[in-house]
């Protein structure tokens, strides 16, 4: 990759231009970020729609392997502030115990496993197999002294070296770019070398460009949708009557239902993935069910069989749902100034009860 082309990797990712949802997270940005898999950075990234998380086998297995140097060095240090501020222990302040409460590595090791995989259980983590790597490509990148292989101390990259390599492979072959986040600068150089990857600086930077790409596609998404307020109303009032309904408080059916005035009192995007918003809406809806039911009120008990006989009543119901619903929608593909309606659910998927009696929410 020459320098035009390195330069041109560097000002994408200033200029904000997030070119895939795709991230490796190297062992040394763990690290940084201090292994917090449940706060912070990473529990953001493990919420974030979307993202598709790279992790070679080799740098799982170096994760791995750093939990138990860091619970060591962290028991270990803790041992050490016990033993030299035991002044502290005389204090009349029940907080301060906990400062001295005993640590072991083996747990330590075992807390920072199981957050680690609930961690990749929340996303959408791809494991790249050591197997998926031929490793005369990376002999010979040793060989030449390529990067990763060009800081001093090059037996040590080799993890680093196939690490990369299947990053590339499944790059390559999904025919996606990857962003890179490591803090070791034969990452950076290998990336400047391999237009399929795309080398950040850290987890923050990777989330700060997908943030901000979501927060510029809602803002066109919300003024796309409030232009578009009547074809959602259309859609609304055509798959309505579709939807199922029940007389809740006799023996009834609901023959068929038609929409009379449709009144949106608030939208809001609530959610936003693969260009695809989930749009909440605050509505009224005035409809009109035409219904056949039990006429109980003007029934006629048998005494001898203790049964009511009823005479089966047809008529028209005026009724009103208000509450909330979803609608699904992107841009339209032809027209970005209009919208594709995907789909509509209202009541939480629930059929809708019409009573006899105009009562809450309906009348």
């Amino acid at each position: 990759m020459n320098d035009e082309d390195s330069s041109q990797s560097v000002s994408e990712v200033q200029s904000g231009i997030l070119e895939s949802r795709a991230l490796f997270i190297d062992t040394s940005e763990y690290e940084r970020l201090s292994y917090a898999f449940g706060v912070g950075t990473l529990a953001i990234l493990s919420t974030h729609n979307r993202v598709t998380l790279l992790l070679p086998e080799v740098v799982e297995s170096e994760i791995r392997d750093h939990f138990k140097k860091a619970a060591q060095e962290s028991v270990r240090l803790h041992k050490t502030f016990s033993d030299q501020a035991r002044v502290l222990r005389n204090l009349d302040d029940p907080k301060l115990g906990l400062v001295f409460t005993k640590f072991v590595a083996d747990e330590v090791t075992k807390a920072l496993t199981i957050a680690f995989e609930k961690f990749t259980d929340m996303m959408t983590t791809i494991k790249l197999p050591v197997s998926t790597v031929d490793p005369k490509v990376v002999f010979d990148r040793y060989v030449a002294t390529l990067p990763p292989f060009n800081s001093g101390k090059k037996k040590h990259e080799f993890p680093d070296a196939f690490a990369l390599e299947s990053i590339r492979n499944w790059a390559v072959a999904e025919g996606r770019k990857v962003y890179v986040a490591s803090q070791d600068n034969g990452m950076k150089e290998y990336c400047d070398e391999v237009p399929e990857l795309v080398y950040v600086q850290s987890v923050d930077q990777f989330l700060d460009l997908a943030i901000r790409e979501d927060q510029e596609t809602a803002s066109k998404l919300r003024t796309v949708i409030d232009a578009n307020q009547d074809s959602i109303e259309s859609f609304i009032e055509a798959d309505f009557p579709s939807l199922g309904f029940f007389v809740d408080d006799r023996e009834g059916d609901v023959n068929e239902v038609s929409v009379n005035e449709i009144e949106i009192h608030a939208m809001s995007i609530v959610k936003l993935d693969a260009g695809v918003a989930t749009v909440e809406l605050d509505l009224t809806i005035k409809f009109v069910a035409d219904v056949s039911y039990d006429d109980i009120e003007h029934g006629i008990y048998d005494s001898d069989t203790k049964s009511l006989w009823t005479q089966q009543e047809t008529g028209e119901w005026e009724r009103e749902y208000y509450g909330s619903a979803v609608i699904y929608v992107s841009l339209d593909d032809a027209d970005p100034t209009k919208l594709t309606i995907k789909s509509f659910q209202i009541n939480d998927g629930e059929d809708i009860a019409l009573s006899f009696d105009d009562g809450w929410p309906y009348k």
